[in-house]
């Protein structure tokens, strides 16, 4: 058998009971990149949730707050009230009307001090 050089090599072509076939290789790759894209997606959705209900939670907490430091206040406002109406006729009618009693005023809620500090 001779060898021509000048000719380029002919490529080899497996037989056809040996041939490889790329789709199973393909399917698999493909297969496992949409479960890792869905498991990211789930991934993401999870930390979004999250991160939703923590911004909830911190505005929840600031609601409270101000609403202690309100009622504070409005402890604050009564106890003058009442310390007015001995002496005020005006101030005897807040009380009447509104039936102002004494009480101790919220704990940890001090008048004076704003939300958030």
């Amino acid at each position: 058998m001779t060898v021509d050089y000048n000719k380029p090599p002919s490529p080899e072509v497996p037989e056809a009971n040996g041939n490889a076939s790329f789709f199973w290789p393909i399917l698999v790759l493909i297969i496992g990149m949409l479960i890792s894209a869905g498991y990211q997606v789930v991934a993401m959705q999870q930390q979004v949730d999250a991160l939703k209900q923590e911004a909830e939670q911190a505005q929840v907490d600031t609601k409270f707050k101000q609403a202690q430091y309100q009622k504070a206040k409005l402890y604050k406002l009564a106890s003058d009230v009442l310390q007015l109406a001995p002496t005020d006729p005006n101030a005897k009618q807040i009380v009447t009307d509104y039936k102002i009693e004494q009480r101790a005023p919220a704990s940890g809620a001090t008048p004076g001090t704003p939300p958030g500090n």
